[in-house]
């Protein structure tokens, strides 16, 4: 019962992508909506230094843990836990 069309209804059309850089759309990026510019803007900044607060962090608490040896080393590790009296 269907019948075809014929090919005058059915013209060959050719369509090229056009791309306009310049051009600024909105996009969405995780849950907030941002634009085309402010990404690339994003991506193409330099990187910040490395935060290297661990670093530190560390150093400290070698020097804790050294100063907390020293005081046992020189009281003796018996007097420095309970009430044991010293000989």
């Amino acid at each position: 019962l269907a019948e075809e069309l014929p090919q005058e209804f059915l013209p060959a059309i050719t369509a090229e992508r056009v791309a306009h850089p310049e051009a600024e759309h909105s996009i969405l990026v995780g849950d907030k909506e941002s634009t085309n510019t402010e990404m690339t803007e994003y991506f193409n900044e330099s990187p910040l230094a490395l935060d290297r607060w661990w670093i530190w962090a560390i150093v400290l608490g070698v020097i804790g843990i050294a100063a907390i040896l020293i005081y046992l080393n020189d009281t003796g590790f018996s007097s420095s836990f309970g009430n044991a009296v010293k000989s």
